[in-house]
């Protein structure tokens, strides 16, 4: 099955990232140098949003709002 690249990222900010998570975040990474500024604003709202950690009550559609707004 191939996941969009949003579900890669959680599974990375999740600390459950596969060895095929890495491969396709090394990817997506190597293709455009500003990917990896939208990745660090994918860690920021993860963090200020407290899910470290607690991926059990993680919302996707919460994490996306609050990245759209860091943007």
């Amino acid at each position: 099955m191939n996941y969009p690249i949003e579900n890669h990222i959680i599974h990375f900010l999740a600390r459950k990232e596969s060895p095929k998570d890495v491969r396709k975040l090394k990817k997506w990474l190597s293709v455009d140098p500003d990917r990896r500024d939208e990745l660090k604003k994918w860690l920021a709202v993860w963090d200020m949003i407290g899910m470290m950690g607690t991926v059990e009550k993680f919302s996707p559609d919460k994490a996306y709002r609050c990245f759209i707004l860091q943007m």
